[in-house]
């Protein structure tokens, strides 16, 4: 009875430090950052840059621990679902934890209304591919929050479905739309620079972040550039804690 009470209590300190996060330390155990690209980059989308540069922030300023994933021509869908229930299973999967799964590069939708990631912007082009959406559902049955960072067109698809932690997206632009391309306008970009301002507080909401990048993006005076656009970025709470109706938050 002894080892079972101890073992109640320290579920219940875990439940609690998730719940009601204090001063300046995270709600969180430990955060795990995996981050996705073509390893073979498209000329036209060089994403490179941006990713070192965000993977700076998390590993620098956060102190995340962050790997980077080169999706392979060969088998791609196949092995970033295996890539992903690895990093589910990080840590033995505990419900302190947080996962931040991020993309950049080319996407579209399917016939039946999915987000794929393709190496290629060409749909005439025969080009590896991986439909994300399925995948998105194995990371939601995880024991622990998620949260998916989606740099690509054609993001925002919301399909909440069934799972366990907290799960929020975070994308470049919504279902029906097109994310700029790298640069000073990208969400790669805003995301970069409003983490860095946004770190000196001691904790925020994926919500506050969100509002910060919504601001940045659609503060842009016109160039009058052709093609010039600067869609908004959207936020979704595809999964909550029915218990304790929380959200992410980072520190």
């Amino acid at each position: 009875k002894h080892t079972d009470m101890r073992t109640f209590g320290s579920e219940l300190q875990k439940a609690a430090r998730i719940a009601f996060p204090c001063g300046n330390r995270s709600r969180y155990s430990s955060v795990y950052v995996l981050m996705f690209s073509w390893e073979s980059e498209d000329w036209r989308l060089p994403v490179s840059e941006e990713i070192a540069a965000l993977r700076k922030v998390f590993e620098e300023i956060y102190h995340y621990k962050v790997e980077e994933f080169k999706i392979p021509d060969h088998r791609s869908h196949n092995k970033v679902s295996a890539k992903i229930n690895d990093f589910i299973g990080i840590n033995d999967d505990q419900s302190d934890d947080l996962k931040i799964v991020y993309y950049a590069g080319h996407a579209r939708l399917s016939k039946t209304k999915e987000v794929v990631w393709a190496r290629s912007s060409e749909t005439t082009e025969k080009c590896s591919t991986v439909t994300w959406t399925g995948i998105q559902a194995d990371l939601q049955q995880a024991q622990s929050d998620a949260l998916i960072l989606l740099d690509c067109c054609y993001a925002g698809v919301v399909d909440g479905g069934e799972g366990n932690g907290v799960t929020e997206l975070l994308a470049a632009c919504s279902f029906n739309s097109e994310a700029n391309g790298v640069g000073h306008y990208s969400f790669t970009t805003a995301l970069t620079i409003e983490l860095k301002a946004i770190s000196k507080r001691k904790s925020f909401t994926i919500g506050e972040l969100y509002a910060n990048m919504y601001r940045r993006t659609q503060s842009h005076m016109a160039r009058g550039v052709p093609n010039e656009r600067y869609p908004p970025p959207t936020h979704v709470l595809l999964r909550t804690d029915e218990k304790l109706h929380r959200c992410i938050q980072l520190s």
